[in-house]
């Protein structure tokens, strides 16, 4: 959990620790000038968007000497970022992110998309009753555990979807699975050069205030070299 200038914004659990426990791994092999980024590249891999960010939240350097010294004691620290259990909500997905994954699913012929459609219709959202108001760009889901689940278990999928803001800003769609199952869709933006700027970071909130039309959309496919390709 870390707090920007709207609202305290929740990362999913499994992120954290996945996180904590490779940016250990780094540490303990080396210590160099290139830890910051190697931890940034990471957190990215991990579906992390603004890693630079999360890295501030997370007091990065304390989490590593935890590791470091103490996996149990370091473990403890990365629960206790998460939000109290009293104030951690479920309630049903609204028909637009359902609309929006279920495009993202059906976009291309992948074959975990049937497993994740059926993962959709019994997902609910896990949300934190933090008492604000307003429209959130990420959306946290919550899965039975005795789904069928998809392999890798950790990925990002290979489908995003493009939009538009209504001031003409690229917005990017992306779905991460974590431990075989669905685990959060979020919104930001499609052009890096936002995450350069520090004023512009955070605000996807005040540009949009709902999902988007799945009919707006314009997906795009991982290709086999990393890049994502606009699919016909």
């Amino acid at each position: 959990m870390t707090t920007d200038r709207h609202r305290t914004t929740m990362v999913p659990a499994n992120v954290v620790a996945g996180v904590a426990a490779g940016a250990a791994t780094l540490a303990l092999s080396e210590v160099s000038e290139s830890l910051d980024a190697r931890i940034v590249g990471r957190m990215q891999s991990a579906g992390v968007r603004h890693p630079r960010r999360w890295l501030a939240g997370l007091s990065a350097a304390g989490v590593l000497a935890g590791y470091a010294g103490d996996r149990a004691a370091a473990r403890a620290e990365a629960q206790a970022l998460e939000a109290p259990e009293d104030l951690v909500r479920t309630r049903a997905l609204t028909p637009q992110v359902r609309a929006v994954v279920q495009g993202m699913l059906e976009a291309a012929d992948n074959a975990d998309a049937p497993v994740l459609l059926g993962q959709l219709a019994l997902a609910q959202e896990s949300y934190f009753d933090d008492g604000a108001e307003g429209f959130r760009h990420t959306v946290e889901f919550l899965v039975p555990e005795e789904v069928v689940r998809v392999v890798p278990h950790h990925q990002g999928y290979p489908v995003q979807a493009r939009y538009r803001a209504a001031d003409g800003t690229p917005l990017l769609i992306s779905l991460q699975i974590a431990e075989g199952k669905l685990s959060h869709l979020s919104i930001d933006f499609a052009d890096e050069d936002h995450f350069e700027d520090e004023d512009a970071i955070d605000v996807v909130e005040e540009l949009i205030d709902r999902w988007p039309d799945p009919a707006a959309l314009r997906y795009m496919h991982e290709s086999a070299d990393g890049h994502h390709q606009p699919l016909s």
